[in-house]
């Protein structure tokens, strides 16, 4: 537009100075004429200079306004970029299919027939598992033992003491161990807490008594049994022994009361009718021993050495 302002702003300052001449300078007038041609040829003149303007102004301000870039932003750091997903398969439409014909279902095996039990066999159910228990341990150390699993039929016989201190047959399998593998000192410490468990044990006394006289143990042994002497009154072998000890000890009156006990309740044992005998002699009951010495002879089953000796006694005192 500034091109247009300065032709129209020229044609003005031409018509000024056409207008500022002195008269007779002026142009002439045009004839009437041709007057009309010019107005035609300067309109069509404007016109043209009108748009070759307005065409230059375009030209100029697309030239003068800088050409406009996209805005340069900052380079991002590369960031690992994820493989687009895998393209999903087409899916064809599907074909028609023909409908199968239904197969009938193949027809189920008869059940077999149950099986009848044989006449006599039980079948067990089995059995839940259980805590073991003093009576389990002790029948399971059995069964060791008759394996020949000595070692672990004691441990479990431990156990079931632990379990049950007065477990009797617990503790007498135990001891049975001890005493076949000589081992007398645990033998005598497994009776003697039988004893403390119940004094009335008379057979742990026995068995401890006798333990006691092999290890040499004469005088405690004959304590152990005179502590068990209330609840042994009717033992017969409990009262042989207790004569054999004191006949041992040297004292034969006592001895002789234990003796005749022993015989009232077991009139068959020949060694307590010798036993009886040599304690009636020793006192100088010579009638009484020559008849307990006979008795010894009649009943039999002594060894031949001790029949010997019985026979020897009887020709002596029958010579006196």
């Amino acid at each position: 537009m500034s091109v247009i302002n300065q032709m129209l702003k020229q044609l003005e300052e031409n018509r000024e100075a056409r207008a500022s001449m002195p008269p007779r300078v002026r142009p002439v007038a045009p004839v009437p004429a041709r007057r009309s041609f010019s107005w035609i040829f300067l309109f069509a003149l404007a016109v043209v200079v009108v748009a070759g303007g307005y065409y230059a102004t375009i030209r100029l301000e697309k030239a003068a306004v800088p050409e406009r870039r996209p805005p340069v932003t900052a380079v991002e750091k590369p960031v690992a970029r994820i493989p687009p997903p895998a393209p999903k398969p087409v899916v064809k439409p599907a074909e028609i299919v023909k409908p199968v014909e239904p197969v009938a279902a193949p027809a189920l095996p008869a059940p077999a027939k149950p099986k009848r039990r044989m006449a006599g066999i039980r079948r067990h159910p089995a059995k839940a598992e259980t805590v073991e228990t003093a009576d389990g341990l002790y029948r399971k150390a059995l069964s060791l033992i008759d394996r020949g699993e000595i070692s672990e039929a004691e441990s479990d016989l431990q156990d079931a003491l632990r379990m049950q201190p007065d477990h009797l047959s617990a503790r007498q399998a135990l001891i049975g161990l001890f005493l076949q593998q000589k081992r007398y000192g645990d033998a005598e410490k497994m009776l003697a807490l039988g004893l403390q468990q119940d004094p009335r044990q008379v057979e742990f006394a026995i068995t401890l008594a006798r333990l006691q006289v092999e290890m040499g143990k004469n005088g405690a042994a004959l304590s152990t049994l005179r502590a068990i002497e209330p609840y042994a009154e009717k033992d017969a072998e409990f009262q042989g022994f207790m004569a054999v000890l004191l006949q041992q000890a040297g004292n034969h009156r006592e001895s002789i009361g234990y003796f005749r006990k022993a015989l009232d309740l077991d009139p068959a044992m020949a060694n307590w009718w010798l036993g009886l005998g040599i304690s009636l002699e020793k006192t100088g009951r010579r009638d009484e021993a020559l008849a307990a010495f006979r008795q010894a002879r009649e009943q039999g089953g002594l060894s031949s050495e001790l029949q010997d000796y019985v026979d020897r006694q009887i020709s002596s005192l029958e010579r006196r």
